[in-house]
């Protein structure tokens, strides 16, 4: 029977094995940043199988290519990645481990190429948006919190988050993605690139905290009046008066009144 290993102990398969970190899970992982169900193992023939993601919002990386919602067949050898969590794929549990692969290793940054402003990924979770600590981007098309950058399988992926949506490599992006270098997303009108080689001439910016200023506290819906228009909406100040001022007021104006009256 095949065997799945993990940090050195290989398990035996039974016909379908579900890992993940909840109850329902058949390998149940905690502290590894898999989902209750994150992904199931189906053995075709005496030493093959199938991996199948449990929903299309939890990433399952196999050979460093995000497999699709139907699931890939696994081979001896093959290493997967879920979560923070690093298997291998066996077909006997004595066989040797693959070594570890240099390729992910390294800086990761999303490139603007007009501005050639590079965003350094460190953190494990980057927040994008025009109000957000993180990456910052000022434009109306873009939501307050617009997408989610996060550290898993061994990379990183991103989760759109904002109403406005995001376009990834041209299409919209619904459920998340793992990037590889050279991967494209867009937020409004902004376009990154997620690469390790930095342009000539790159200025690298640390996601930071988000400013408050006049842009980053509109209302979202009228980015997506933006959006469907294709224009640009205008904006106005308005400031709200909070009701226990206007219950002073109110009650001064009766106080008055009751003094001029007697």
């Amino acid at each position: 029977m095949p065997f799945l290993d993990l940090d050195g102990e290989a398990r035996e398969l039974a016909p379908e094995t579900t890992v993940g970190s909840g109850a329902q899970a058949g390998w149940r992982i905690p502290g590894k940043d898999l989902g209750a169900r994150h992904f199931t193992i189906n053995l075709e023939g005496s030493s093959g199988a199938k991996i199948v993601p449990a929903t299309d919002q939890n990433i399952v990386v196999v050979n460093s290519q995000q497999i699709p919602t139907s699931g890939t067949t696994l081979s001896a050898g093959d290493v997967v990645c879920a979560g923070s969590a690093k298997f291998v794929f066996l077909a006997n549990k004595n066989d040797a481990r693959p070594a570890a692969s240099q390729a992910a290793r390294g800086d990761w940054y999303l490139v603007e190429p007009a501005s050639r402003q590079a965003f350094h990924l460190r953190k494990r979770a980057v927040h994008v948006g025009r109000d957000v600590s993180g990456i910052v981007i000022r434009d109306p098309q873009v939501s307050r919190h617009h997408a989610d950058i996060r550290a898993e399988a061994g990379g990183y992926a991103i989760y759109s988050s904002g109403s406005a949506g995001t376009l990834f490599n041209g299409d919209k992006l619904g459920a998340p993605r793992f990037f590889t270098e050279g991967d494209q997303v867009k937020f409004g009108s902004t376009t990154l690139k997620f690469t390790q080689t930095l342009p000539a001439g790159a200025k690298v910016v640390e996601p930071t905290e988000a400013p408050e200023d006049d842009l980053t506290r509109r209302s979202t819906m009228l980015h997506q009046e933006a959006i469907q228009t294709g224009e640009v909406p205008t904006f106005s100040s308005k400031t709200k008066i909070h009701p226990l001022l206007i219950a002073a007021l109110v009650i001064a104006a009766g106080v008055a009144l009751f003094f001029l009256l007697r």
